[in-house]
């Protein structure tokens, strides 16, 4: 379920990115891209040890 609400939330954010996004990746675009992809990370490194 946490699971579930977490990746969720990631959708969201994917989506607020596409709609706010530019070609240069530069100032706070930058910094929440980074973020994001931590984000997924961490969540794939949760989902495949619950697998385990």
């Amino acid at each position: 379920m946490v699971v579930g609400l977490l990746m969720a939330s990631v959708f969201c954010l994917e989506l607020f990115l596409l709609h706010s996004h530019s070609t240069d990746h530069v100032g706070l675009e930058e910094h929440y891209h980074w973020l994001l992809q931590l984000i997924v990370f961490a969540l794939w490194q949760e989902i495949y040890s619950l697998e385990a």
